[in-house]
């Protein structure tokens, strides 16, 4: 049914009386209950235009018969668009519809609970309990699929001058997709940014901005307890690329050149390449998910593989380095030898693909004059 013709019947229904009050109104209906006028009303449409009834809903605000496309989801209530744009809003923080007056400076009572005095959440905070929907490039969000490798970062750094210049910074400006948490592992001016989980073409599209307008108000490589940890999807990767990745971070051979890729040697919160030689059904069978192996499978519960090895730096170069080297050795695993797990057959691999991981092919080139666009 046309939604001009919808419109004439809701008007001829309402009988020409649009007062809330009236509509809001207890009257006794056919069959003898008091009920409210225009829930009686809106039962006449139904049995009067059955298949138009679908597309309409009752406003729990003013109590209007509206549109159900044009309505919005307050914490479970239907609200209709006039209601919304007079007396609702969205948090700036999980994007949840609230009335103005539970909320305080854009934001909802239940992230104000969630945030401490210093202005950052728990550390227990989840990044997805307060951003929803995975980001996949070109401002586009939807809802997570199992094959497509998704990656989440942890940032650990310090304000570099002011504290809450810092922190307002990188809300104003990223707070979009990312949410600030407190760490114990770091000093009274550090903090955490945390990620929702996006695809590598999305992070490349969110993260200038960050470099353009709030890296100058932290540091992050001058200090010794900062490190950078990227989250992977696991159902993105097979049970046999998942065991190619852990002989990889084990084997001897390897552990130069990851110290080199990733900023940093092994230490206490990013153990690697201690159990030695061993095959892809030992590591199975035998390995000991701890959490501050560098390759960290015990993340407490999130379907994710934890990136632990990179020491913490918000140099652009560096930082894309960190990405497109967990990205391709993800996709690396999905496809190499396993007699061959080895540091050289990753780069020998890499060297074809020079245009889709830029950042990481200018380290591992340094004589590149110029750095391949991205494929």
């Amino acid at each position: 049914m046309e939604r001009g013709a919808i419109q004439e019947m809701i008007m001829s229904i309402r009988e020409g009386h649009p007062d809330v009050a009236l509509m809001n109104e207890y009257v006794t209906d056919e069959g003898g209950r008091r009920r409210r006028r225009a829930m009686i009303l809106l039962d006449r449409f139904a049995n009067a235009y059955p298949q138009a009834i679908r597309q309409l809903s009752i406003c729990d605000d003013c109590e209007y018969i509206t549109y159900t496309e044009d309505t919005y989801d307050a914490a479970g209530n239907i609200i209709c668009a006039l209601c919304y744009e007079s007396s609702y809003g969205a948090c700036d923080h999980c994007g949840d519809i609230h009335h103005i007056d539970n909320m305080s400076d854009r934001t909802c009572e239940s992230c104000m609970e969630s945030e401490s005095e210093s202005g950052l959440m728990e550390y227990s905070t989840n990044v997805l309990d307060l951003r929803r929907g995975f980001l996949i490039g070109n401002g586009e969000k939807i809802k997570s699929e199992k094959s497509t490798l998704y990656m989440g970062i942890e940032l650990e750094m310090h304000a570099k001058r002011d504290f809450y210049d810092a922190i307002e910074s990188i809300k104003y400006h990223c707070g979009e997709w990312c949410i600030l948490k407190e760490d114990g592992s770091l000093d009274s001016d550090g903090l955490e940014m945390v990620t929702v989980p996006m695809t590598l073409a999305a992070h490349r599209e969110h993260w200038p901005r960050f470099f353009e307008k709030c890296a100058h108000h932290c540091e992050a490589w001058i200090h010794d307890d900062c490190g950078i940890h990227i989250h992977v999807a696991k159902s993105a990767l097979s049970p046999l690329a998942q065991g190619r990745l852990l002989v990889f971070f084990h084997e001897p051979d390897n552990q130069r050149f990851i110290s080199r890729v990733a900023g940093r040697s092994q230490n206490d919160y990013c153990k690697r390449g201690q159990d030695g030689r061993k095959k892809i059904p030992a590591y199975r069978r035998e390995y000991q998910f701890g959490r501050y192996q560098g390759l960290n499978f015990a993340t407490r519960g999130q379907q994710t593989i934890e990136f632990r090895i990179f020491k913490s730096n918000i140099a652009p170069g560096a930082f894309n380095r960190y990405l497109d080297f967990t990205h391709a050795l993800c996709l690396w695993a999905g496809e190499a030898s396993n007699q061959n797990l080895t540091s050289a057959a990753f780069v020998a691999w890499l060297a074809g693909r020079p245009g889709q991981y830029p950042a990481l092919h200018a380290f591992l080139n340094p004589r590149t004059k110029e750095v391949p666009k991205c494929a």
